[in-house]
């Protein structure tokens, strides 16, 4: 039987509940299991254009307390920048850096970039999908609810613990 509006709602809700659990104890110092960070993969499909599509990712764990949740952050300079890729006209790879926010609070991610054929800034609300034990953490999985650009997302965090 497919789940109600409101039951996905509230699966949601305690899947961004677990992840700003785990951005605070990052925060604070305080994981049990040995927090190290909140790494994340985004794939986009774009409206029928695979040269509108894009894969990548990177580490999110800068977090900021605000309201009931947070906000993550995409780790700023020096550090790497969190990337996607693109597959231009000529099936060339093309990289491009982005900066990403995680509203933990409303669920809405925003990703920006130079992006190709794109605006400079994406929006999209999360839908939790689904959470598993990876050999490095926990991945939390969600699919974009509804976005401002009309395509498809998915987004994976994976708290990854201390080995």
């Amino acid at each position: 039987m497919p789940m109600s509006e409101s039951e996905e709602h509230v699966r949601t809700q305690k899947a961004l509940d677990r992840i700003a659990s785990w951005a605070k104890g990052l925060a604070a110092g305080k994981n049990p299991d040995g927090g190290e960070n909140i790494a994340f993969g985004l794939t986009r499909q774009g409206g029928g254009l695979i040269l509108d599509s894009f894969f990548g990712g990177g580490d999110c764990t800068p977090f900021v307390a605000s309201g009931k949740r947070g906000v993550l952050h995409s780790q700023p300079p020096p550090a790497p920048p969190a990337s996607v890729y693109f597959v231009d006209s000529s099936n060339n790879l093309v990289e491009v850096p982005i900066t990403l926010t995680v509203d933990l609070n409303s669920g809405v991610v925003t990703v920006q970039g130079t992006f190709p054929s794109l605006p400079p800034k994406l929006e999209f609300k999360m839908e939790f999908l689904k959470q598993f034990d990876g050999e490095s953490g926990d991945s939390i999985l969600f699919y974009s609810d509804t976005s401002k650009d009309n395509a498809g997302y998915v987004i994976d965090f994976t708290l990854v613990a201390s080995s």
